[in-house]
């Protein structure tokens, strides 16, 4: 009696017990007829060539989905970066100074199209006026013929108002205090400063301040650098309408940022 196999069904022989079976039937089983094992192998075959024809076909489509995927990804990757290089060039913090002496601002990078200067400021005791200014020189060139500057101030209780033009081999970028205690809020920008040709440097600059309550005062500066040369460098100080120099207090910050 033949059995038959688990998976393919084919038609199995005892040698044993199978003996008496016809030889027509056997050749029949094994190859000649439609139901036969050999056609059942073929048949299984054709099926497993096409199941693998199959995968190759859906591992090459996935290979291929994966790949663009992965250009897709780069691509993002790419457009980000270039996204936040754009904004580190749209504003960036150059560099910072912190606590007493005089700020200079060296090798400034030329990526950008203005300077922005933002910080707090209290100026030497040594200084003789109450409210003393901030100046700036550019690219070490501290020859009073080369700069204009004026400033426009209002001080209380007095209510004083005033309109100056200095000469101090340098631009003014607001004024401050003597006080240790109480700083000046300082904030001032140099337009196109990365330019080499052109109209002259420029800088303006506003800052304010309240002296322990008992006066208060604000400042709109100006100046002008008479020169096209890209500025490089910048150094602030304390002056008071003169080409003297001071320094800043202990717990002075004033950062550097270039923008644009």
């Amino acid at each position: 009696m033949t059995t038959t196999s688990t998976n393919l069904g084919l038609i199995l022989y005892n040698s044993t017990t199978d003996q008496s079976g016809s030889f027509i039937n056997w050749t029949n089983n094994v190859s000649g007829s439609s139901n036969s094992n050999m056609v059942k192998i073929d048949v299984f075959s054709s099926n497993i060539s096409g199941s693998l024809t199959d995968a190759r076909s859906q591992i090459s489509g996935s290979i291929t989905t994966i790949n663009s995927d992965i250009s897709t990804i780069t691509s993002t990757i790419s457009t980000l970066t270039s996204s936040v290089n754009t904004l580190n060039l749209k504003l960036q913090k150059l560099d910072e100074f912190t606590g007493g002496g005089q700020a200079n601002f060296s090798s400034i990078s030329q990526n950008h199209k203005h300077l922005l200067i933002v910080g707090t400021t209290s100026g030497s005791p040594s200084v003789g006026a109450t409210f003393p200014d901030v100046g700036c020189d550019f690219n070490a060139d501290a020859n009073s013929s080369n700069y204009y500057s004026s400033t426009w101030q209002r001080f209380s209780p007095s209510t004083l108002e005033t309109f100056t033009s200095y000469s101090i081999g340098g631009c003014l970028l607001g004024n401050t205090t003597r006080n240790s205690s109480y700083p000046c809020g300082l904030f001032a920008i140099i337009p196109n400063y990365s330019a080499t040709s052109g109209l002259y440097k420029t800088a303006m600059g506003y800052a304010s301040h309240a002296d322990g309550g008992t006066t208060a005062g604000a400042a709109l500066t100006n100046g002008v650098w008479k020169s096209v040369s890209a500025i490089t460098r910048i150094r602030l100080f304390i002056t008071q309408g003169s080409t003297q120099r001071y320094n800043f207090n202990p717990g002075t910050v004033i950062s550097l940022y270039g923008f644009g």
